[in-house]
């Protein structure tokens, strides 16, 4: 019975919407140095959601090391495999260089807008260098 009792339990908080899905979306740096990656999202106070707005404010960037693997995991949150999510990957040292001002003003970032998906996003194949060389 107690059995029973649990596995209601959980069901019910499932049905709820109380226990998201587990939802994360990783990121495969393939190059040589380190970058801080970023998946664009805002918080309405109680979920997350993905954001298609130009970035503002320096936001929290999570750091992966070389030929390394690192991901975003937000809950609870409206992102799904499949979402569209804008997506972008910093140098360091650019960010030692330039203020976050001159950052966004030049374009010094790597970009991609792209379907969340399992597998991990490959950087640089998979993004763009918005600014000039």
């Amino acid at each position: 019975m107690r059995v029973l009792i649990i596995y209601l339990s959980i069901w019910l908080l499932t049905a709820c919407g109380l226990v998201d899905e587990n939802w994360s979306q990783h990121f495969y740096n393939n190059s040589d140095e380190e970058y801080l990656f970023y998946l664009h999202f805002y918080y309405d106070g109680k979920v997350f959601h993905p954001a298609y707005n130009e970035i503002s404010e320096k936001p929290f960037l999570n750091e992966i090391k070389p030929h390394s693997e690192g991901w975003c995991n937000l809950w609870p949150t409206t992102f799904r495999y499949g979402t569209l999510g804008h997506m972008y990957a910093f140098s360091p040292d650019t960010l030692e260089r330039y203020s976050w001002e001159e950052i966004l003003a030049k374009k010094k970032y790597w970009f991609t807008a792209r379907p969340c998906q399992l597998e991990p996003i490959q950087f640089p194949e998979e993004f763009e260098y918005m600014g000039d060389m």
